[in-house]
């Protein structure tokens, strides 16, 4: 390793050194969080041989739900009739520049774009190929993975071999099969010798499709899952350097119509594989023995089996670490595995605590003291002392230029029970994480401070929305007072039927729970 890079800043920008795998990390813009947990994890644990460079689109794609989702005429119906898939430059370029700046690992590429609705993008695989081949020309190997993916690089580097030594289309990671349609821009899972188009949904037909989109599907061919994979730089160059993957690209960038790009970039990279090998007049790719179960997987906290288990020494690559937190557990887990004349057991309530956002008020920090290091139980004290303000200035008395007319609460009717968010969720103009408890909820709009009766006014709003538990303090005993000639303890109905009333009493009781000096 005499000849790879030396540690130092770090050269997203471009480099003449010698890497030994170059991985662009997919991010999306609101993801900050995210790119400090890998940074502060594996990111910059071996410096002079992997170098971990964060893709964000510089471009936003509007894109409509699918044809096949539900929601898709709800979305069309609305006064704009709906996503036409125009694009706009990102808002969050300038803080993407000043973290650049400050770290030099966000690559914010030409050609690259987020699609609006959330999820990984796969308007930016083809500029990250692009970059490796004009900016990187020593690198080994390269490979891509997600930025709640924390790669165990010790254990990677047992498991991959040096590159000149490894067949000439080697493809690295947890190998499947599938078969895409170019006229659907959808995959389905397939086997070696299974026929494409045979999957009830590829046989589907949406309102707006034409017929017999299954027979459109090519394949079958293998892939590599996105939490992490990796192949030699001449495979990249292959990419970077393909008519039909380029076409593909500009095509989706600028769709304004179906089919649009949406999510499940690692399939479509599969099968820019199998057609531009096939361009070139190539055999197809020859994969490297696959990541087993063991080795890739995502978090649990109790489970030593299945998709979903606890990291060991076998894990390469860990999957669904939404925090900084959970990438320090998980990390902190595999040294110590390391380390085995130091014997920690396994521990649920810190891996819980470290793991689970909706979980971390439950378990004391003690609970990780035989795992985490001092600085990282005093990085750990830090978030906590960060989240105990945050929740104490949610009840501060605000600034009178940020006090709407609600004044310093808002009411909200809650609609069922908390949940944790499976996917990343956009409300209104807001994305909510993954892994975030949230609460399906009605807002109460104030109408009048202060009505006949010295009563407070309010009407129901019809929308639903989410609302973080985190941010909320809820209010079991509250009941409405009766208004000027109602009933007390009203049901609540249309908004446009009624209103609902609070007495002075109760909204001074509620302000004081916001005062300067209380907290809930």
């Amino acid at each position: 390793m005499a000849a790879l890079l030396a540690p130092g800043r770090v050269p997203c920008d471009g480099t003449a050194g010698v890497i030994w795998l170059a991985v662009g990390v997919m991010s999306s813009p609101s993801h900050d969080r995210q790119r400090v947990a890998v940074r502060s994890t594996w990111g910059r644990s071996h410096i002079a041989a992997v170098l971990p460079c964060f893709l964000v689109g510089k471009l936003v794609k509007r894109t409509p739900r699918a044809p096949w989702d539900k929601r898709h005429a709800r979305e069309a119906a609305e006064p704009d009739g709906g996503p036409k898939g125009e694009l706009s430059p990102n808002p969050a370029a300038h803080a993407l520049a000043l973290e650049h700046a400050q770290f030099g690992d966000v690559l914010v590429l030409d050609g690259s774009a987020e699609i609006h609705q959330g999820g990984t993008s796969g308007l930016k695989t083809l500029t990250w190929w692009r970059h490796v081949r004009d900016r990187l020309p020593n690198a080994q190997w390269v490979g891509k993975c997600d930025d709640d993916t924390l790669v165990n690089v010790p254990r990677l580097m047992m498991r991959l071999p040096p590159v000149d030594r490894a067949e000439p289309r080697s493809l690295f990671g947890t190998i499947k099969w599938g078969c895409y349609s170019d006229k659907r821009l959808k995959w389905e899972s397939s086997w070696r010798d299974w026929r494409c188009g045979r999957t009830q949904f590829a046989r589907s037909r949406a309102p707006g499709e034409p017929a017999n989109l299954s027979a459109t599907y090519e394949g079958p061919y293998e892939l590599a899952l996105g939490w992490f994979f990796a192949m030699p730089r001449r495979m990249a160059l292959l990419l970077a350097d393909c008519a039909y993957a380029n076409r593909f690209h500009e095509r989706a960038l600028h769709a304004t119509r179906e089919p649009f790009l949406r999510k499940e970039d690692d399939p479509l990279n599969g099968f820019w594989l199998y057609k531009c090998l096939r361009e070139k007049g190539m055999p197809p790719v020859q994969p490297l023995p696959s990541m087993r179960e063991p080795e890739a997987h995502n978090m649990a906290c109790i489970s030593s089996r299945g998709l979903y288990r606890r990291p060991s020494n076998a894990s390469i690559a860990v999957h669904f670490l939404k925090t900084v937190s959970a990438m320090r557990y998980v990390a902190a887990t595999l040294r110590a595995k390391r380390q085995p004349a130091i014997a920690v057991p396994p521990s649920r309530r810190c891996c819980s605590r470290m793991v689970w956002p909706s979980e971390r008020a439950q378990h004391p920090l003690e609970a990780c003291e035989r795992l985490l290091s001092a600085e990282e139980m005093e990085a750990e004290r830090a978030i906590d002392a960060a989240a105990e303000r945050n929740r104490l200035g949610r009840c501060r008395r605000a600034d009178r230029r940020e006090q709407s007319l609600e004044g310093l609460y808002w009411l909200a009717v809650l609609k069922g029970k908390a949940y944790t968010l499976a996917e990343d969720t956009v409300v209104n103009t807001d994305t909510i994480p993954t892994g975030y408890l949230v609460v399906k909820a009605q807002w109460l709009r104030l109408e009048q401070r202060e009505c006949e009766g010295k009563l407070r006014s309010y009407t129901l709003l019809e929308a639903e929305t989410l609302i973080i538990v985190n941010h909320m303090v809820r209010l079991a005993g509250l009941r409405f007072s009766p208004g000027p000639g109602g009933p007390a303890d009203r049901q609540l109905r249309s908004a446009r039927e009624k209103l609902y009333y609070i007495g002075l009493q109760t909204h001074y009781s509620l302000e004081a729970c916001c005062s300067e000096d209380q907290s809930y």
